[in-house]
């Protein structure tokens, strides 16, 4: 790797590199369009028609009367039985992971005590299934035995995003393997109370939560029963919203706020069940723990999985009083709403944790909250009283982030209207705290009302760069003053730092007439500080990170971008095409980089696949083994300065794109790694910082030489 590399790459494959800095489940990503797709998909799929049965609705009659396995005279006069019905959404997990053939693998070797407990599984909505025998054209219910699964009756593929078919599948299992405890496990993609759960991938359709809704009436509702707990190996799915929608038919919730891996959820926790109902919080124990437990076991053998994991069982039975206190908390903060406490609003919402940015494409809006309530409450006494309310109804959590308490809520804050004005219908359908949801409307109307900040121009700020060596690297505190008006209006902002491409040495004039206006990004951050005298701070360690191989170290940096910022560690992303050359197989890719304590040098914590195709939005679960790949290709994008026609700088993605890309190759069948090392001629890299205001407007300063 020590020779650089120059091409002249085609425009799909520069729009490929570029990182995505502002953007943030088991994920497939599509960046643009998203709720319109989904849209499109939920009204041109039809329903299947139906057919009534004495509870509920069925599709069609089943083909045959299932035999369940249980002895039910062999209990006694006390009943004792527990039926846990899981309806597994295979999508591309199946067809092209394998995920829901390894999970019922799992459930098989779990050791289940058959005797007293019904697992059946409903099997659809994939492509083809990679093992098990099952028809990607049908669906089929599934009993768990003491042999593994047994099949019982198979349909036509049906549609697993029409309400209609979770309920008929809920119904079959009340009608026929009646029991003292009902449960019910949803299975596949999620992507939280916006987009819904669970993606068809032969009807390209997925249950909204209106829709789930609708289900669980038809089913939990029309037996005038409740389930004990109802839970989502998906991801994003831990939300206040969600719980309102299955309070009415559960006792508890268990699912994620994050993301989760492709593995998902460790069904060794199946083995717990036994001759007596297990309460929904006992159970929810388990699972979290089971979860969390299989998770770092993964982390140690294979460091370069690992992942963001949260798992929460929520007490749907808390859950009106803590949506009531969180209703009355907004109702007072959108009292004191105005042009004047907007901005600091921004800034904290700006602070609170979102999920599921740093391991998509897709920013989802989805916060922490009781993390929201931190940092937007002011210690005030409803504010306290709505962290009471939604801590009781958190009966068991765990996680290794940072600021993850256990439940979320959507607040959409930088994405696009559609996805806002999508978040908004969904809470007012479904009735969710209404001072809430006015709330955000009245915080979007002046974010899109009148101007705030007349100048929002720091081409001109006063600027400083002071440097000192911190024992290891030479630390430069990079500075910009903000104007007091800019400083009061001031929501995040962030840096970019770039590399003069002819004083590297990465191009001459000969090469390119323009090469003195060539500049490569080497990296992306949002770590800036704003101190009390308006001044914004970036500290830069003047080091970059680097790729060594067997070949050597890398002449040119990994491209960083660091939105998700963490107090114990820098946390970057960086965006590759990975290469497998004996059958011209390619995957674009974006990797996690950490740089902390341990690991100084960096590591490759995993690789999240990337899509370019037009499939519903919704957050990967599924993880990339490096190690399946032979090559790994990083791409630094070169481009020309560019003004507007004030001369002010544009956004270095806005510059004009040259034909130049500077790249290099790792070889992944080596001894790879990350290594951070100083550079070697800092006096050839600038600084851009970014301001955006509390309306959302982004202003650029000039490059600011490091040295």
């Amino acid at each position: 790797m020590k020779e650089k590399t120059k091409r002249k790459l085609r425009t799909f494959v520069c729009l490929l590199m570029i990182p995505v800095f502002l953007t943030g489940c088991r994920i497939k990503t599509t960046p643009l369009g998203v709720f319109a797709q989904i849209l499109e998909y939920a009204s041109a799929s039809g329903s299947s028609s139906s057919q009534s049965s004495h509870h509920g609705t069925y599709h069609s009659e089943p083909a045959s009367t299932p035999q369940p396995q249980i002895d039910y005279d062999s209990l006694g006069d006390i009943g004792t039985v527990q039926t846990i019905m899981i309806y597994m959404v295979g999508s591309d997990l199946e067809s092209s992971y394998g995920n829901a053939s390894l999970d019922m693998d799992e459930m098989e070797a779990a050791g289940v005590d058959t005797a007293h407990n019904n697992v059946i599984v409903y099997a659809g909505g994939a492509s083809q299934w990679q093992d098990r025998g099952l028809d990607g054209d049908a669906c089929t219910t599934l009993l768990l035995t003491e042999d593994g699964f047994a099949p019982l009756d198979t349909y036509p593929a049906e549609n697993m995003g029409d309400p209609l078919t979770l309920s008929s599948f809920m119904n079959y299992c009340f009608d026929f393997f009646p029991a003292d405890s009902y449960s019910l496990l949803l299975w596949d993609h999620g992507g939280g109370p916006v987009l819904g759960y669970g993606v068809d991938e032969n009807y390209r359709d997925l249950l909204t939560l209106d829709e789930l809704s609708e289900a669980l009436a038809d089913s939990v509702g029309a037996h005038m029963t409740k389930l004990e707990w109802i839970g989502f190996d998906a991801c994003l799915m831990s939300s206040l919203e969600v719980a309102s929608v299955l309070a009415p038919y559960a006792d508890y919730m268990i699912a994620s706020q994050e993301t989760e891996p492709g593995w998902g959820w460790n069904y060794a926790f199946l083995s717990v069940l036994s001759d007596r109902a297990i309460p929904g919080d006992e159970m929810g124990e388990y699972i979290v723990d089971s979860y969390m437990d299989y998770g770092e076991y993964v982390f140690d053998y294979y460091p370069n999985l690992y992942s963001d994991l949260t798992l929460s069982c929520i007490d749907l039975n808390a859950y009106a009083e803590a949506e009531d206190a969180l209703n009355t908390y907004f109702a007072e903060l959108d009292t004191s709403l105005d042009v004047q406490n907007y901005p600091k609003l921004v800034r904290n919402r700006a602070k609170v944790r979102d999920f599921g940015s740093y391991s998509s494409d897709m920013n989802y809006g989805m916060v922490d909250v009781l993390h929201m309530l931190e940092l937007l409450g002011d210690n005030s006494d409803t504010a306290k009283a709505a962290i009471r309310a939604v801590e009781s109804c958190i009966a068991y959590s765990d996680t290794n982030m940072e600021n993850a308490g256990g439940i979320s809520i959507c607040y959409p804050y930088q994405t696009d209207e559609d996805y806002r004005d999508a978040c908004i219908e969904m809470q007012e359908y479904l009735g969710f705290a209404p001072n809430y949801t006015r709330f955000l409307q009245d915080f979007y109307a002046i974010q899109n009302g009148d101007t705030l900040l007349a100048d929002r121009e720091i081409s001109n700020a006063h600027t400083s760069v002071t440097t000192e060596n911190d024992g290891t690297y030479d630390e430069s505190d990079i500075t910009l003053q903000l104007t007091p008006e800019q400083q009061a209006n001031f929501a995040s902002g962030g840096y970019y730092i770039l590399c003069k491409a002819k004083e590297e040495g990465y191009i001459t004039s000969e090469e390119d007439p323009r090469a003195d206006e060539m500049y490569l990004f080497i990296q992306g951050s949002k770590r800036v500080t704003l101190d009390e005298n308006g001044v914004l701070h970036a500290a830069y360690k003047n080091n970059a990170l680097y790729m060594e191989d067997d070949d050597g170290v890398s002449d040119i940096p990994m491209i960083l971008t660091e939105s998700d910022i963490s107090d114990v560690e820098n946390r970057y992303l960086s965006f590759v095409v990975l290469m497998n050359f004996d059958n011209w197989e390619s995957q674009a890719a974006k990797l996690q980089i950490v740089v902390n304590e341990d690991y100084p040098d960096g590591i490759i914590r995993n690789a999240i696949p990337l899509s370019d195709d037009d499939d519903v939005q919704s957050a990967s679960k599924q993880l990339i083994r490096l190690d399946d790949y032979a090559n790994m290709s990083v791409a630094a994008r070169c481009s020309y300065v560019t003004r507007d026609e004030n001369g002010d700088l544009l956004d270095f993605f806005d510059w004009e794109t040259s034909k130049w890309m500077m790249g290099f190759e790792v070889d992944l069948t080596s001894d790879y790694r990350t290594v951070v090392q100083p550079l070697d001629h800092p006096e050839n890299y600038v600084c851009i910082f970014f301001m955006k205001d509390s309306q959302g407007n982004v202003s650029y300063s000039e490059m600011i030489p490091l040295r």
